[in-house]
């Protein structure tokens, strides 16, 4: 029933179809725009999942490899059922209050309006605690960088670092604070501005410092400050409606490829030292725990599981979203076939094919590791 009401949902026509909220004064003027800014988005966070810090500095507390990738499986299954509700609930809560404002309080608006008492209770709990847990994150980070990366490490005691790191958190704090009682809150541009800026700044140096065997310390610095500028400053003219750019030069395409053009450049002219190349070298060698028989058996269920859910989201996706809409819509009738080709199909096939492919791509690599 919601799919039919949000079909023909006046006050916001084609919020629920793939071709999206499209047309003219609109955001993407074609659905052409808004699946390339949408394929554009899903690369570049893929690549802050697997490079930025306050992601891979999980991987370190993890006791070994194994259970790295066993998270990382349950994750993935876990959050592409999450991510579904959330974008769905969108869209229903835009039927059930056009009106909400600011937007950044739908999901607000929805705990305290549209749902019992006690979820919605666990829904603001769960807000809360993601801003504090993102909050205290990137505060450690800011910090810490300060302190190791910054300062030289000859001249300051692990005292002084300390207090450096701590009062650097402070500061960060506070102004954090002042903007966030004058700036007019805007979440989700700010964190698709902010968020996708280390999959244009750090990731191509931070793959080539793992796969290139040529990338050097100037090349890797000068890759970094050319994306930063490639893409901070694209996207800030574009966000200031200053230029208008077409999708397929999206500020993370500029900054990306500008970052990955000047590291390959300036790689040419220095030479890697042997020490660097050791340390290279090393990063590729399978721990001894890794190649454990029982373990290996006990992950290699995982990437199995993630791939049977995958296939189990796309039917589920085709009977809960794409049969309703497409009958909602007039594009099949009840006694005819059960779906017909169209984008909202082709949205089920994408959605549990990227499941069903990352499990077989995690197979395919544990199973190249040798056996004792």
């Amino acid at each position: 029933e919601s799919i039919r009401i949000l079909t023909d949902f006046e006050a916001r026509p084609g919020i629920i179809s793939a071709a999206g909220y499209s047309g003219d004064d609109r955001i993407w003027a074609t659905p052409q725009d808004m699946w390339i800014w949408a394929s554009i988005m899903g690369v570049s966070w893929a690549f802050v999942v697997a490079i930025s810090p306050w992601q891979s500095s999980r991987y370190l507390m993890a006791r070994d490899e194994h259970v790295v990738i066993r998270s990382a499986c349950i994750a993935v299954c876990v959050l592409s059922a999450l991510w579904t509700l959330i974008y769905v609930s969108g869209p229903v809560i835009a039927a059930l209050n056009p009106d909400v404002d600011p937007s950044n309080n739908a999901m607000i608006w929805a705990a305290l309006n549209a749902i019992p008492v006690f979820f919605g209770a666990l829904l603001l709990a769960g807000i809360v605690s993601a801003g504090l847990s993102s909050a205290s994150t990137f505060l450690t980070l800011v910090g810490f960088a300060i302190s190791n990366d910054v300062l030289d490490e000859s001249t300051t005691d692990d005292a002084a670092r300390l207090r450096i790191s701590r009062i650097t958190i402070l500061v960060v704090g506070v102004v954090t604070l002042v903007l966030a009682m004058f700036v007019p809150p805007n979440v989700y541009w700010i964190t698709n501005m902010v968020g996708p800026m280390f999959a244009a700044v750090w990731g191509p140096v931070a793959f080539m410092s793992i796969w290139s065997k040529r990338i050097t310390d100037p090349a890797a610095f000068w890759g970094m400050v050319a994306g930063f500028v490639g893409y901070v400053v694209p996207k800030s003219l574009a966000m200031l409606e200053v230029v208008s750019l077409p999708s397929y030069l999206d500020p993370l395409l500029l900054g990306f490829t500008i970052s990955l053009i000047t590291a390959i450049l300036l790689s040419r002219d220095d030479e890697v030292t042997e020490e660097q190349a050791a340390y290279r070298d090393a990063l590729h060698v399978a721990p001894a725990e890794l190649a454990d028989a029982g373990a290996m058996r006990t992950t290699m269920r995982w990437p199995t599981i993630m791939m049977i859910w995958g296939v189990i989201a796309t039917f589920l996706v085709v009977l809960v979203y794409t049969r309703p809409y497409q009958l909602a819509a007039g594009l099949i009738a009840d006694d005819g076939p059960f779906v017909t080709w169209s984008g909202e199909l082709l949205v089920a096939i994408v959605f549990g094919g990227a499941i069903f492919a990352a499990g077989a791509a995690a197979r395919f690599i544990m199973l190249k590791i040798d056996q004792p």
